[in-house]
């Protein structure tokens, strides 16, 4: 029996450990689901986090389309298919930062500061529109949602453990602001950095973004020079004294989307709790609590994730892709002066270009009113009336033979005179009846009757006193006593200065002479390469056109045009203004005859912008190219803005690959504007008439743009100043291929002001001390290319405007 007992007893006790080892068994069955399933929880709330991050990215939208029309232009080309998200918002950021650094820059100029505060805040409220955007999913479960994209990858996270339960959010995902400094997706390389006058904003933390080295070329294939660097994120650049602060958002270029600890999420969510206060910078971070429901027991379990966003390649360079320098003419002269007069367009039958110009001009006796353009003619007549003694008519060696041979008769002529038809010799001292006088082609009524026999075209002897039969009759002739006076056209001006010079006499001289005068014709181009009219060819014109005023007493020209109404410029084709280059200089007579320098009134021609600024700055001088103030210098810093790789050589390229005609003009293919812009496929510099198609210029209306400085002479502005008279206006004679002065005149049109042997000696653009031969200071025109820059607000970076002024006078003395 004690046996029994005690192998009973020992059964007993087996049993109670095994039933001890199942309990523990079962117990650590329910401990090991418990806790797998909560490992499967926090997995599954670890995806889902990381589908969070990495959705983000494209969740929080902005439409371009909801934008106001300026802010379309502005920040259209910033965006990815017409949606403003985390991937680009930075290139936003990076535009209204070079904005502001434009225009500090340029010394804080009034419009060039309201400008960059209103692109930052128009980048602020796009950065409020995509927070509330991400905010609005985050807070979501639906489909598209960051809620919904949450639940969808952790409720699918296998939870076999729990049998299956769902993982899903509990609380709204909270908004996380991680890693001050980090790198942002925006490169700022060497070339960007000197385009802002070597200026960056600091460098990231380097250990954030794969040793923060940028790849070579962005996402949109653009090369990233050397020195590159990204952008940091959640740091504060202040500009312009504070009008303008901006913090760009780290999206970590170069890495995936991936977990972070709590404990940093909290850390950098105090740090940068000003940043997550700011209803206007993004999120970069976000954290999850989620939990799910054990199927058997009905506990719950939950799990907190924290993920942070990462870009991988999808850098961008600092860029305002949609740049542009515009390219301006002045206008047209005729548009902005109105109509000149027409033009003469031969001076070959103007009196003053003959009578009143050759040898002695025009002589007259002063008393009947006899004239001639032969002053020996009044001379010899008036000696032949004064004659005394007697007469040996059959011998023409008698001691009056000088006074026939002054009055060029012959011997035969002279008994001629002094017999009638019938062989009537009439006493000595006496005079030959009209009547009786022979009709021989050789005695003084034929003389009278066709001067131009005796004297060679040059008009002969004329009367005054009847216009209507203008050449003096014998008894005119026979009247003229001693003493004579010559008219010439150095009398004519508006003092008429001189006992012949007036308006009635040169009216009926002009007549006498059969000196029809002037010309016309339509001597300006409307088309080809010399069309559009500068204020220079408007002097020309307006000078040549006034020519008809003489006949009316105008001796006169005033040919001024206001300092306020500058023309564009065209391109002297025959050289540069104020050099010696160019076949015979620059010298432009107007040629009537078609065949000269010049066969229409607006001699220059239609050019490109590089050659302009090349003849105004005397071969792109030092005001052009050499220094961070000339202009080509300029432009292309504002072009490596647009593009960090754009040279030199591509601006001067491009600025020599498109004619720039005078605005307003109907003739204009262009309307006087160019665009000099980047080719967002080809990385190069392009210059067109039109931005390309969806780029828009919304400031050819506004006075606030460009927003720079005006520039000065010398720095951001060429001028070259030259003179006008006696070389490009009035032009005189020896300075064309014709010989002549402008319009066939034998020296110049006017002359005074004027340069008698040529223009004035110059040197480049200093020709101050040069005076003319009456004794006036030369008359000038200016062209000025000028530079004006612009902060790139609305994409405008700045405008090169070409112009003309002239100096104006009144011309008098006429040839």
């Amino acid at each position: 029996m004690r046996v029994r007992r005690q192998g009973g007893a020992t059964l007993g006790l087996v049993a109670a450990c095994v039933l001890l080892v199942i309990v523990i068994g079962v117990g650590f069955y329910f401990l090991s689901k418990i806790i797998g399933g909560g490992r499967e929880v926090a997995n599954a709330t670890d995806a889902g986090a990381l589908n969070v991050a990495r959705l983000a990215l494209k969740r929080g939208t902005v439409a371009v389309s909801s934008l106001s029309t300026s802010d379309q232009a502005e920040f259209g080309g910033l965006a990815t298919s017409g949606q403003i998200t985390l991937l680009n918002y930075n290139r936003l950021v990076a535009q209204a930062m070079m904005v502001a650094k434009n225009a500090e820059n340029e010394g804080a100029p009034t419009n060039a500061k309201s400008n960059a505060i209103a692109t930052a805040n128009a980048v602020k409220a796009i950065g409020n529109s995509l927070k509330a955007s991400l905010t609005a999913s985050l807070a979501s479960t639906a489909a598209n949602s960051l809620g919904g994209d949450f639940n969808a990858i952790a409720g699918s996270n296998n939870t076999k453990m729990w049998n299956g339960s769902t993982v899903a959010c509990v609380t709204p995902i909270t908004q996380g602001y991680l890693k001050t400094g980090g790198s942002t997706n925006i490169i700022w390389d060497a070339n960007t950095q000197n385009a802002f006058g070597a200026w960056a904003p600091a460098h990231a933390t380097p250990d954030l973004s794969a040793g923060n080295n940028p790849n070579s070329a962005d996402v949109l294939g653009a090369s990233v020079g050397g020195g590159a660097q990204y952008m940091p994120g959640y740091v504060n650049n202040s500009f312009l004294s504070g009008s303008v602060v901006l913090a760009g958002i780290p999206v970590f270029p170069n890495t995936k989307p991936h977990l972070v600890d709590i404990g940093q999420f909290n850390s950098d969510l105090t740090k940068n709790a000003a940043f997550a206060a700011d209803p206007n910078v993004p999120p970069n971070a976000f954290q999850t609590n989620a939990r799910a429901t054990e199927a058997k027991s009905g506990n719950l379990a939950s799990s907190v994730a924290c993920a942070v966003v990462g870009v991988l390649t999808n850098d961008y360079k600092a860029s305002l892709p949609r740049g542009f320098v515009r390219i301006s003419n002045g206008p047209d002269a005729v548009a902005t002066n109105g109509s000149f007069g027409v033009p003469i367009s031969d001076g070959t039958n103007d009196i003053f270009n003959n009578q009143l110009f050759n040898g002695s001009g025009i002589t007259t006796n002063g008393s009947s009113g006899v004239f001639t353009t032969t002053p020996s003619y009044l001379s010899d007549w008036a000696q032949f009336n004064s004659r005394s003694g007697v007469y040996d008519n059959s011998n023409a060696n008698t001691s009056n033979q000088s006074v026939m041979t002054s009055a060029g008769l012959t011997g035969a002529a002279w008994v001629a005179y002094n017999v009638n038809p019938a062989g009537t010799a009439y006493p000595a001292g006496t005079f030959v009846p009209i009547a009786d006088l022979p009709t021989s082609p050789v005695n003084l009524q034929d003389m009278a009757a066709h001067p131009n026999n005796y004297d060679a075209g040059e008009g002969g002897l004329r009367a005054g006193s009847n216009c209507a039969a203008p050449y003096a009759t014998v008894a005119q002739l026979e009247s003229i006593g001693g003493g004579s006076f010559p008219c010439v056209y150095t009398m004519y001006d508006n003092g008429l200065t001189g006992p012949c010079a007036t308006v009635s006499t040169i009216q009926q001289w002009q007549s006498n002479y059969s000196c029809t005068g002037l010309t016309t014709g339509g001597l300006v181009a409307t088309s080809g390469a010399n069309q559009g009219v500068t204020n220079v060819e408007y002097m020309k014109a307006e000078l040549l056109a006034k020519i008809n005023g003489r006949l009316g007493g105008s001796f006169c020209s005033d040919v001024s045009i206001p300092s306020t109404k500058p023309s564009g410029v065209k391109y002297f084709s025959r050289g540069v203004p104020g050099t010696s280059s160019g076949p015979g200089g620059s010298a432009v007579a107007f040629d009537p005859s078609m065949g000269g320098s010049s066969p229409v009134v607006n001699f220059e021609v239609v050019g490109s912008p590089l050659q302009y600024l090349t003849q105004i700055s005397n071969n792109l001088g030092s005001c052009a190219v050499g220094s961070s103030s000339a202009i080509l210098e300029q432009i292309t810093a504002r072009m490596q803005q647009i593009e960090s790789s754009v040279t030199l050589a591509q601006v001067k390229t491009a600025l020599g690959s498109q004619q720039l005609h005078l605005q307003g003009g109907s003739f204009s293919s262009d309307n006087g504007t160019l665009y000099l812009y980047v080719d967002p496929t080809t990385h190069n510099v392009q210059m067109a008439h039109n931005l390309p198609a969806g780029w828009t210029d919304t400031t050819t209306t506004n006075s606030n743009f460009p927003d720079g400085n005006a520039p000065s002479v010398g720095s951001g502005e060429c001028t070259e100043t030259y003179p006008l008279n006696g070389w490009v206006v009035d032009t005189t004679a020896g300075m064309s291929g014709t010989g002549k002065g402008d319009a066939h005149y034998h020296a110049e049109p006017f002359t005074q002001p004027g340069f008698a042997s040529g223009p004035p000696s110059y040197n480049g653009a200093d020709m101050g001390a040069s005076v003319d031969n009456g004794g006036s200071a030369p008359i000038y025109g200016q062209d000025a290319a000028i530079f004006k820059p612009s902060s790139g607000s609305q994409n405008i970076l700045g405008e090169l405007k070409f112009q003309e002024n002239t100096q104006g006078t009144t011309f008098c003395k006429p040839n």
